[in-house]
C-alpha cells in the first residue's frame, strides 16, 4: 500500500482554489466529472464548509422499509460484497451498498476506519445523494451513471476530505439503475486496484440478475473468445420467443459496440444474420455447444443458447406472453422430456428427477 501521490493532492487543492474563487477550473487539474459535480453541488445549495449542519441519517424503522424495497438488490449483492471485503481487509476501508437514491443499505468495514466513517454517517441509513452531500462517490456515480473515484479534497464538503472512494452503479437487465457499490477508505493511502475490484464485483452482481425471471425467454451467452463463454466476462442478451431484444448486460454492449438503445432496436436475426433456430432449436442438447456467429457489424462471436424455442401451432416462434400461457397449459406427459435434459450426468440430479416423475405419476 502506498501513500497517495502528493502531486495529485496539490492539483486538487489548486482546482478547489480556482473553482471557489473564479468559478472555473483549468483543464487537467481534476477530472471533468468532478468539476461538473462541484457545479451541481453549488446549484443544489450544498455548503462546502458547513460543519455544524446535522448529517442526515434514517432511523431504524425507515431503514428497514428501504431495505425491504431493495430486498432483491441486497440478495444479489451481499455475497459479492463479502468477497470484495475479504480482498481489501486490513486496508482501512469499508464496502458499502447504496440504493438508487443514495441511502446506504449495508456495509462491511475495518474496525480502524469505522469510527471515522460513523462521524460522517458513512453507515447504513446514511444518505449520500449528491443533492444533499455534494460531490461524493456514491451520489456522483448515481448522477453520472458511470464508475467514479473521488479522492480526498475532490469531495465537495470539507469534512469528507479524509477519505478516497471508488463507486460504480448497478444496473438491472433492462438498464434501470438499482444502486451503487462503493469502497471508501483512508484518503492518505493509495490503492489503485480498488476500482478494478469494484468493477469486477459489479459484473458479478449484474450477471447474477439474469439467472431468474427469464425462464420462458431465450437467453444467449456469448463472447468474442470461446473460452470466456460461461465466465463473468461474457455478454448476455435475452430475446423474446419471437426474437426481440428484451434485456442485455453491459458486457454484451461492449462486445457489440452498441449502446443499450441501439441494441434494443434489434432482433436476433438482425444482430447475428441468422434465424433463432440456429442457436435455440436444439432439443436434447444441454449444455448446448458453443457456436460461432457473426454480428451485423462483422464481429465474430462464440455463442451458447439457454432454453429453447417454443413452437406455436403454426410452426412459428411464440411471443413471450404466449409462451408463458402455453407452458402453463402443456399436459404433464408432454413436459416430461424436459426433465431428462436437466440430468447432465449428475447422479444427485437423477435422483431428484426420479422422485419428480413419481410425484407427477
Amino acid at each position: 500500500m502506498n501513500k497517495f501521490p502528493l502531486v495529485s493532492l496539490v492539483k486538487i487543492k489548486r482546482a478547489r482554489h480556482f473553482f471557489f474563487n473564479q468559478g472555473t477550473v483549468p483543464v487537467g487539474l481534476v477530472p471533468e466529472f468532478i468539476v461538473r459535480s462541484w457545479q451541481r453541488s453549488v446549484i443544489n445549495g450544498v455548503s462546502a464548509e458547513d460543519e455544524a449542519r446535522e448529517i442526515p441519517l434514517l432511523n431504524s424503522k425507515e431503514l428497514g422499509c428501504v431495505k425491504e424495497e431493495n430486498r432483491e438488490l441486497m440478495s444479489f449483492s451481499l455475497p459479492v460484497m463479502e468477497n470484495l471485503y475479504e480482498q481489501i481487509i486490513h486496508t482501512s476501508s469499508k464496502v458499502l451498498l447504496a440504493d438508487a437514491s443514495g441511502v446506504v443499505l449495508h456495509s462491511f468495514g475495518d474496525p480502524d476506519f469505522l469510527g471515522k466513517a460513523r462521524k460522517v454517517s458513512l453507515l447504513p441509513g446514511g444518505i449520500w445523494s449528491e443533492g444533499i452531500r455534494g460531490t461524493n462517490a456514491i451520489g456522483t456515480a448515481l448522477i453520472e451513471q458511470e464508475p467514479v473515484v473521488v479522492h480526498s479534497a475532490e469531495h465537495f464538503i470539507t469534512s469528507n476530505h479524509f477519505m478516497t472512494c471508488s463507486a460504480a452503479p448497478i444496473f438491472d437487465p433492462f438498464g434501470r439503475i438499482l444502486g451503487v457499490l462503493d469502497v471508501s477508505g483512508d484518503g492518505r493511502l493509495h490503492q489503485p486496484h480498488t476500482m478494478a475490484l469494484v468493477r469486477i464485483s459489479i459484473q458479478q452482481i449484474e450477471n447474477q440478475m439474469f439467472s431468474s425471471g427469464f425462464e420462458h425467454d431465450l437467453v444467449l451467452h456469448f463472447h468474442v473468445r470461446p473460452e470466456f463463454v460461461g465466465t463473468m466476462y461474457e455478454g448476455i442478451i435475452v430475446f423474446s420467443q419471437d426474437g426481440r431484444v428484451l434485456a442485455v448486460n453491459r458486457n454484451a454492449l461492449q462486445h457489440l459496440d452498441m449502446d443499450r438503445y441501439q441494441a434494443e432496436l434489434h432482433t436476433f436475426s438482425s444482430l447475428f444474420n441468422a434465424p433463432l433456430a440456429a442457436i435455440f432449436d436444439k432439443p436434447g442438447q444441454f449444455p448446448r455447444p458453443v457456436q460461432e456467429l457473426r454480428t451485423c457489424n462483422g464481429i465474430t462471436t462464440f455463442c451458447r443458447g439457454k432454453t429453447r424455442l417454443i413452437p406455436s401451432s403454426k410452426g412459428l416462434p411464440l411471443t413471450g406472453k404466449q409462451s408463458t400461457q402455453i407452458q402453463a397449459a402443456v399436459p404433464v406427459a408432454e413436459r416430461r422430456p424436459l426433465l431428462e435434459e436437466l440430468e447432465l450426468g449428475d447422479p444427485g440430479m437423477q435422483k431428484i428427477i426420479s422422485k419428480t416423475r413419481k410425484i407427477l405419476g
